[in-house]
């Protein structure tokens, strides 16, 4: 004989446990979710004059941050963090760049003189951050190891202006041609066929 109380336990049990993995997908989306993204490319960029393309700068480190969540976010400042011991580098960026709010899909974009950066040691361009109006930070996305590595830098790492390559890994550059995009595809914050 079927006990159909122990039946009707179990089936209140799953319908809790259903109930439950709703409420969280439903949190989970309520929150903001943002990408950054560092790269270190030149411009280009069209002469009104003549029509042709040219490059406008070189050496730029161009810190993205683009919101990939359902909800908009005010990102109001980008930089760089630096180790223990070291202030972290806010970039100023041009006037009306930030404070912005940025729309699901959209983005906000700030660029620094890499050469006066390594200059002054900061050599890593994976420590790149944005903030927004909340106080939440967010970092390049990279792999576990890189992750592990960076934490390690912060922990442990200093600023060298002798060395162009800190912990072994040397900064992401890349240069686009004339026509292309902004920067090239290497970059922090995308990883390529191998999860790095």
């Amino acid at each position: 004989m079927i006990d159909w109380e122990a039946v009707s336990a179990v089936g209140q049990c799953v319908g809790a446990l259903a109930t439950l993995g709703a409420v969280l997908v439903a949190l989970r989306q309520s929150q903001p979710r943002v990408v950054v993204r560092a790269e270190v490319c030149d411009i280009w960029g069209e002469d009104y004059a003549s029509g042709a393309v040219r490059r406008i700068a070189e050496n730029r480190l161009m810190v993205t941050a683009v919101n990939v969540g359902l909800v908009p976010v005010r990102i109001v400042s980008m930089g760089l963090r630096g180790p223990r011991g070291y202030r972290s580098s806010v970039i100023h960026p041009e006037p009306d760049a930030l404070p912005k709010t940025i729309m699901p899909g959209e983005s906000a974009r700030v660029w620094a003189d890499y050469r006066k950066l390594q200059e002054k040691g900061w050599t890593r361009i994976d420590v790149a951050w944005a903030a927004d109006s909340s106080g939440k930070i967010y970092y390049v996305s990279v792999s576990l190891r890189a992750r592990l590595e960076r934490w390690l830098w912060w922990k442990l790492g200093r600023l060298d202006k002798r060395m162009q390559i800190q912990q072994g890994r040397k900064a992401s550059t890349s240069r686009s041609t004339p026509g292309g995009d902004a920067c090239g595809r290497e970059r922090w914050g995308d990883r390529d066929e191998n999860g790095v």
